[in-house]
């Protein structure tokens, strides 16, 4: 599964549970499919697995090759419980246990409201970032996000339009943290492997540098960096063409006297250049 897929399934859950009505769909999920078996499960099964969406990501945090995503989905998991919960206040929108007959499963402790979920936005806040990351780990944690959503309907706690509105809030959060992490990371990468350089030269000379830095990359943080790297490579690139140039006029001078002269003092003459032509491309790294 992948980003757009679970934005579609939701989207999808979104207009059947539009069409269908929010109050009557939790009402077949909570009563409809009421079972002993499925509460057992609910309660003491799908409870300590849930665990694993908060365990996956700590457990990156060791390691260095995935240290990123699992920063991106501790950070993602309880910026939506907060926004989640800053939302609540906001909608005011009662439990359902408060509004019409509900079948409570388990002895949960829950706040007043209902809308959105922040169960569900902490898992899948843990769970997203991984699912940009890496598919089939980021689809496993999904699984028990999804888990998450269905168990507090269920259970009696929540509407289905209140997990969807989690779901969709941890999606928006965890994208944005994973576009602000990869941005970060790429201009650490950029850096990684460079030295720094201390010239000194006069005063005039270096404010119309900055100016001209400025002018073209902008007036912003690390423009005169970029601009004193694109100087030096372009005057790298103008010696290795002047030493290159060089070097092939001496060879048509080689093979011009090669071809002319004869006897002992055009012999001579001959040596003499070859051994200028070697200096030369000793000093030129050819």
């Amino acid at each position: 599964m992948n980003i757009k897929e679970l934005v579609f399934i939701l989207t999808a859950l979104l207009i059947v549970d539009l069409i269908a009505g929010d109050e009557k769909l939790f009402e077949m999920i909570n009563q409809g499919l009421a079972n002993p078996v499925i509460d057992v499960i609910c309660l003491y099964i799908l409870v300590p697995l849930f665990s694993l969406l908060l365990i996956v990501p700590i457990f990156c945090l060791i390691k260095k090759e995935c240290r990123s995503i699992g920063l991106v989905a501790l950070l993602s998991g309880p910026v939506s419980y907060i926004l989640g919960s800053f939302i609540k206040n906001i909608v005011k929108r009662l439990r359902p246990f408060e509004v019409i007959p509900t079948r409570i499963v388990g002895p949960w402790e829950t706040t007043t409201f209902s809308f959105p979920s922040t169960t569900t936005a902490l898992a899948f806040g843990l769970a997203v970032p991984f699912i940009l990351k890496n598919k089939k780990l980021g689809s496993l944690l999904l699984t028990l996000s999804f888990l998450v959503g269905f168990s507090v309907i269920y259970t009696g706690f929540h509407y289905p339009l209140d997990v969807i509105g989690g779901a969709f809030l941890s999606v928006g959060v965890s994208f944005l943290l994973t576009e602000i992490e990869h941005k970060v990371f790429k201009v650490k990468s950029e850096y990684k492997n460079m030295g720094t350089l201390k010239v000194t030269i006069e005063d005039e000379l270096l404010k119309e540098f900055k100016e001209k830095a400025m002018k073209r990359f902008g007036y912003v943080r690390g423009s005169l960096s970029i601009a004193v790297r694109e100087a030096i490579s372009n005057w790298l690139k103008v010696k290795k063409r002047r030493s290159e140039d060089e070097i092939k006029r001496f060879r048509e001078i080689l093979k011009k006297v090669s071809g002319v002269w004869t006897g002992e003092s055009g012999y001579k003459y001959i040596r003499k250049i070859r051994k200028e032509w070697e200096k030369r491309a000793e000093r030129f790294g050819i």
